[in-house]
């Protein structure tokens, strides 16, 4: 617990400074999560536990894991940036069916209130239409929390039964995140059910991965009232998720907060 070495077969004494650095530890929703802070606090805030996975009524159908070049506040800017949402990710999954189907999108990002400021939620409705027609069978009415910088709980209810989906981001560089996508079903729900949500979830997502691995980030972008609440977003981002020692580190291993 403390990180002390307790064992060298061939030595006779084990020197005090033999340890290493220890970190808060939880197990999740099928995670193993540690908490991580610049200048060593104790955790702020613990991660929700699903009671449904706790009971056992909601099963896992399967995960996913791919790696984004890009700083780990990049990728929850996504929540606050309504705009991008019609441009891309309303055309169909398929380039064949786009003339004639597409997504569309209602969204509305707000930080949480104290004593949870480390908690920021979207409320999302989607709708595929066909022909202009909205098909009743694929609305989906989807909260969305985002929980620190690093996790995103995504709650589905749709007429076929819920979802719950987790999104991590584990930093493995200064500019390299590895995001991991698992889907949690109801019971009642067929697993190919669920393969399909998890296959459309992640074409989703790799419509943002080549912006994320190419933008540049601006310090003082230039918004209009439709860009939505991306300064509301920044503001709450570095208030609640950076420290002096953050701000430190940033320097020592990058030179320059820009990136």
């Amino acid at each position: 617990k403390d990180g002390k070495c307790v064992d060298i077969p061939y030595a006779k004494s084990i020197p005090e400074v033999a340890r290493v650095r220890t970190y808060p530890v939880v197990e999740a929703n099928g995670l193993i999560i540690f908490w991580f802070h610049a200048d060593k606090e104790e955790p702020h805030w613990y991660p929700r536990v699903h009671e449904d996975i706790s009971a056992g009524s909601f099963h896992w159908h399967g995960r996913s894991s791919h790696y984004v070049r890009a700083h780990i506040q990049e990728l929850p800017e996504n929540g606050p940036d309504n705009m991008h949402l019609d441009f891309l990710h309303s055309p169909a999954l398929w380039k064949w069916l786009q003339p004639i189907m597409k997504h569309t999108w209602s969204a509305a990002w707000a930080p949480a209130d104290a004593p949870n400021e480390h908690l920021a939620n979207i409320t999302l409705e989607e709708d595929l239409t066909l022909f202009g027609w909205r098909l009743p069978f694929a609305h989906a009415n989807v909260t969305i929390t985002q929980c620190g910088p690093g996790l995103v709980y995504l709650e589905f209810a749709m007429p076929i039964g819920r979802f719950f989906i987790i999104e991590s981001v584990s930093p493995c560089a200064p500019m390299l995140q590895r995001v991991g996508h698992i889907v949690w079903a109801e019971w009642k729900i067929p697993r190919f059910v669920a393969k399909i949500a998890l296959w459309m979830l992640i074409s989703q997502f790799e419509r943002d991965v080549p912006i994320w691995n190419n933008k540049t980030f601006l310090r003082n972008p230039l918004l209009i009232k439709e860009d939505g609440p991306i300064a509301v977003y920044r503001r709450w981002f570095a208030k609640n998720f950076y420290s002096k020692g953050s701000y430190e580190l940033a320097e020592k291993v990058t030179k320059n907060l820009d990136w």
